[in-house]
């Protein structure tokens, strides 16, 4: 093991680049403190191990079970390379072929205060690894070097990652790794955040999100479990029926809605492999608006707007478009407004781009996602509930608060003109209600969803889709910080909050 003191990160870097300009296959790990090389799985406290399985065990079983995943679930290595990408603990250890990666990473947190920390880049000489294991492996099984390419983990492409896959606690007692040391005094600049973690989130990574919204769930009930039964406090538990069916409304059941096939709704799971680099563009939409225009005006002339001006760029939805919005007019709204609503504009594009929605569709959620916008004059972040019913009330026909999400526990909210809702309820669902509730039933689609909440049994499947993209979706990326649902063809749940 050679290990060089240098004053500074950048000289650090330049010494780590003049190893890769001699030909020879390098990587590199940064860490913000010259510790020994281990796994995140290997750092973690043994009492809290079996707790880190039984996630790992989770996340493998929701990637073997989510549609559109095949080509993740068949590759474990690119499982659990998902799964350290986002924070779950494995027995791979992070490294990158980027040197400028390398060193964001050892200096992402600078110390507090006067206390100076000794920060490292790691080099190795991939050859000179390979051939030191292969002399010793009749003693020691060697770690894996492992180069994949996970399809739609921006952040691993970003970051241009590589792993070691380590068997050992202490593997540097068996093989020293090169190290670079210099004091953490500052960032490194070359690099910035938005750079390694992608500010823009494919298809994969937006299920993700969903996904881990339901750990963080977890996780808070395991904490309440342990606060309760600290205090003795008595647990009370609910059932919930699993077929989402009021059997004394449904006495005979009822089956999925002919437009939920498999076939059907097979194009709306689907998750192409898309590149980062590929889908970026320097491409600037500009949205011009006048804030003297009506709620429903500008719902409508930015649909039109978008249709002939946005629509017209070939080949835009392979690509992940920049926002820009141009405001004409002397409606009071927050110095940050513009921002906000290119920032979730941004959500919205990245989330419906891919999945067969028309051009049309897409156009009204933009124009909704603008009237909404302004209805709430940019106060994105107000708990009031009250407040944003009145808001969404200017936008939208008798709005309909409405909940949904899928089995793994991950859930959203949104908004529905009632009308709408009605409209989207299967023709012969009345065939299967009992004859005291049916006339009740039918004339209020609350009162059907109170009863029924499994979409499948409910709703035509193309109808949903209608009003999903245009008053559903809209309403989540102004409100949601948290799990996003784009297409109805991924839930399990449809009620009332």
């Amino acid at each position: 093991m050679s290990i060089i003191n240098v004053g500074s990160v950048e000289e650090a870097v330049k010494i780590a680049k003049d190893y890769s300009s001699t030909g020879k296959k390098y990587w590199f790990r940064g860490q913000t403190h010259n510790w020994e090389v281990q796994s995140s799985y290997v750092r973690m406290k043994e009492s809290k191990r079996e707790n880190v399985s039984e996630k790992l065990d989770r996340f493998h079983y929701w990637v073997t079970h989510t549609p559109g995943l095949e080509s993740i679930a068949n590759n474990q290595e690119a499982i659990i390379a998902v799964a350290q990408h986002y924070g779950l603990a494995t027995n791979f250890i992070d490294f990158t072929i980027s040197v400028d990666v390398a060193a964001f990473f050892a200096t992402e947190k600078i110390p507090i205060g006067s206390k100076e920390n000794t920060a490292c880049i790691i080099c190795i000489d991939v050859e000179d690894f390979l051939n030191v294991w292969n002399m010793i492996r009749t003693l020691h099984e060697p770690p894996k070097l492992i180069e994949i390419s996970v399809p739609n983990l921006w952040r691993l492409e970003a970051q241009k990652g590589v792993f070691i896959e380590c068997p050992y606690d202490h593997v540097e007692r068996i093989y020293d790794f090169d190290r670079i040391c210099f004091p953490l005094t500052h960032k490194y600049s070359v690099v910035i955040n938005d750079q390694i973690y992608p500010l823009r989130k494919s298809n994969l990574e937006i299920l993700l999100d969903q996904y881990f919204m339901n750990e963080r769930m977890i996780d808070s009930t395991e904490r309440m479990h342990k606060f309760a039964i600290k205090h003795n406090f008595e647990r009370i538990r609910l059932e919930i029926p699993t077929d989402r069916i009021q059997k004394t409304v449904f006495p005979s059941g009822i089956s999925d809605h002919e437009t939920w096939g498999k076939k059907e709704i097979k194009q709306w799971l689907v998750i192409n492999n898309e590149q980062l680099k590929t889908a970026l563009t320097k491409i600037e939409y500009t949205l011009t608006i006048d804030t003297s225009w009506g709620l429903k005006e500008t719902a409508s002339i930015i649909s039109k707007q978008s249709q002939t001006d946005l629509f017209g760029l070939d080949g835009i939805r392979h690509k992940l478009v920049n926002w820009s919005i141009e405001l004409i007019g002397d409606l009071t709204l927050p110095s940050d407004f513009k921002k906000q609503v290119q920032l979730r504009l941004t959500k919205l594009w990245d989330g419906v781009r891919n999945i067969p929605y028309s051009n049309l569709e897409i156009s009204e959620a933009i124009g909704m996602c603008i009237s909404m916008a302004i209805s709430l004059k940019g106060d994105f972040n107000n708990n009031d509930r009250y407040f944003w019913k009145k808001s969404i009330e200017e936008c939208l026909d008798d709005p309909i608060e409405v909940e949904f999400g899928v089995n793994d526990g991950s859930y959203s909210r949104g908004y529905v003109s009632r009308n709408k809702l009605q409209n989207a309820i299967r023709n012969d669902l009345g065939s299967f209600i009992g004859n005291e509730r049916k006339s009740d039933l039918l004339s209020d689609p609350r009162r059907v969803l109170l009863a029924i909440s499994d979409p499948k049994k409910v709703f035509d499947y193309h109808k949903l889709t209608s009003i999903f993209i245009s008053e559903i979706i809209p309403f989540q990326v102004l409100a949601r910080n948290e799990a996003i649902f784009y297409t109805p063809a991924r839930l399990d749940a449809f009620g009332l909050p």
